[in-house]
């Protein structure tokens, strides 16, 4: 989808834990499923994550489609990332260095 690898990037960033954000797992039926350990490590993954804007790296996206950039926003904040992330619609070769930015990496994913 749109926006993935900012919107993983940021997940990574904010140690946000795999599926935390999911409210349905299939194990949650078997027979032997711990739901009081299951609720304990949840909350303990919760509270790891990271919240400050001012320790976040800068995350940025860019796409050349109006709609794919639309899209990143609407998936961000599906996520839980919208306000550690940003999205705009630029050609590759109109992309610079955020202006706050040190040091970075720089990932592109390019049509088929």
């Amino acid at each position: 989808g749109s926006g993935t690898l900012v919107i993983e990037a940021a997940l990574i960033a904010t140690n946000t834990a795999p599926g935390l954000l999911r409210h349905h797992f299939g194990f949650k039926r078997w027979k032997k499923h711990d739901g009081v350990l299951w609720d304990k490590l949840r909350d303990e993954a919760d509270s790891k994550k990271k919240t400050d804007l001012k320790t976040m790296p800068i995350i940025v996206g860019y796409d050349m489609d109006a709609r794919a950039v639309k899209a990143a926003w609407e998936n961000a904040e599906a996520a839980g990332v919208r306000e550690f992330v940003h999205f705009e619609k630029r050609e590759l070769e109109g992309i610079e260095t955020p202006k706050n930015a040190k040091t970075g990496v720089f990932v592109v994913n390019p049509p088929y």
